[in-house]
């Protein structure tokens, strides 16, 4: 199983497995923050108590961090994976919404299972239980090379055919295996399975003027890049000439010097390409321009047909 997910963490892999081998966490590593093996995972706490997967980026890693030392708590590392497991050590289920980040993860501490998914999904979660057999992945491969079969029900076919390629809320193709929702958390003790959701958007009404939430807008993306440029490893960006990316790219160059940015295009396809409605130009034009405008060092990456068929 966790081969089959090395291409999400080609940098390092870790197994864990409890002394009557009932529990196993596997994971593989793409190493962002702290490249020492004092963010290896799985990670186990101090005490030996919690022994955690992760999968994702704590942005606000550093304030918490902070704030769980002033409550008397100790760091070896400097991941943002350690500051996960502390900060679930201190608040349990209550730390989700002081998480700033994408994430998901599993914690296992005294015989029991907790697994959660970030607010809005950006990371994925799946699970399989049937006849007390939990299974939990990042991609549904890993279970299917686990069940040793693939099942598609009445249900699935449903789902590819009346919404496809988007599905129901919680639902996958294959059958007894599930999605766990965004801003949802699964806690199970061997025996029962509970799942709450542990955030949703709320309704206001918006007072401000359209000077002022033009600040607000600028302010929050601004934030929002800023945070997420936290690595100990370079940064990069994709830019397809659109309007996100290229918000994207020219924010994240005034922190990063030299940024680098990808595209990727087809073959031949200022030969083939005709205008139409909804795009009257090549994306290349527009990448042309922002890479002209912000310097960065940009890397084009051509996909022929044939690497499709």
């Amino acid at each position: 199983m966790n081969e089959r997910m090395r291409h999400r963490g080609p940098d390092a892999s870790g197994i864990w497995a409890s002394e009557d081998g009932d529990v196993v966490l596997g994971h593989q590593r793409l190493s962002i923050v702290d490249l020492s093996e004092n963010g290896a995972q799985p990670m186990q706490s101090h005490s030996g108590r919690f022994e955690m997967v992760f999968n994702g980026e704590i942005y606000n890693m550093n304030e918490l961090k902070k704030h769980l030392i002033d409550l008397g708590f100790h760091f070896s590392s400097q991941s943002d994976s350690e500051v996960l497991l502390v900060c679930f050590i201190a608040y349990r289920e209550k730390c989700l919404n002081m998480l700033d980040g994408i994430f998901s993860f599993v914690i296992y501490y005294d015989d029991q299972i907790f697994a959660c998914r970030d607010h809005l999904g950006v990371k994925p979660l799946y699970y399989y239980l049937k006849e007390n057999d939990l299974i939990i992945a990042s991609e549904i491969k890993a279970i299917l090379m686990y069940l040793g079969k693939c099942v598609v029900d009445k249900t699935g076919i449903k789902e590819l055919l009346g919404l496809g390629p988007s599905l129901s809320p919680g639902k996958t193709l294959y059958k007894d295996i599930s999605s766990l929702r965004p801003a949802h958390y699964l806690f199970y003790d061997g025996n029962n399975c509970v799942i709450e959701r542990y955030w949703c958007l709320q309704k206001k009404p918006h007072l401000k003027s359209y000077e002022e939430t033009i600040q607000d807008v600028r302010y929050l993306v601004n934030q929002s890049i800023q945070r997420q440029l936290l690595s100990d490893v370079p940064i990069s960006c994709m830019l397809s000439g659109g309007l996100d990316s290229s918000i994207i790219t020219a924010l994240s160059s005034q922190y990063v010097n030299n940024i680098s940015t990808y595209s990727i295009d087809y073959l031949d396809q200022e030969k083939y390409f005709k205008p139409y409605d909804y795009q009257l130009t090549r994306d290349s034009d527009y990448i042309d321009e922002m890479v002209e405008r912000y310097h960065s060092h940009h890397n084009n990456v051509a996909v022929s047909y044939t690497h499709l068929t």
